[in-house]
């Protein structure tokens, strides 16, 4: 079982995951556990599952500064994967209410 709190994030190489919440399964070449980085208490967000056997590569903390800081075009993914990732979580969340645009 991976670590609740985010000290790392992990890089799928092989095998599935799904994430429990939005009942999605992702496999090689998936990013995960980048937002308890960013948290201020390291808090995950989601849950992940494993499906199969799956190998990772992990990305410690100080490794995934580096990549951040270094390589612009990977910041500007990980932009993308965080806010989409939030977006997911907070629907996830959102009450089953019409909002006033939909009336």
């Amino acid at each position: 079982m991976w670590e609740r709190r985010g000290r790392c994030a992990f890089y799928i190489v092989s095998g599935e995951v799904e994430i429990v919440e939005i009942k999605e399964t992702f496999g090689r070449g998936t990013l995960l556990g980048e937002i308890g980085l960013f948290t201020p208490d390291g808090r995950r967000i989601m849950t992940v599952r494993c499906k199969t056997d799956v190998q990772t590569a992990i990305i410690d903390y100080d490794q995934f500064k580096e990549l951040y800081f270094q390589n612009p075009q990977f910041g500007f993914r990980l932009l993308h994967l965080v806010v989409e990732r939030l977006q997911r979580s907070g629907e996830l969340l959102r009450p089953a209410v019409p909002s006033a645009r939909s009336l």
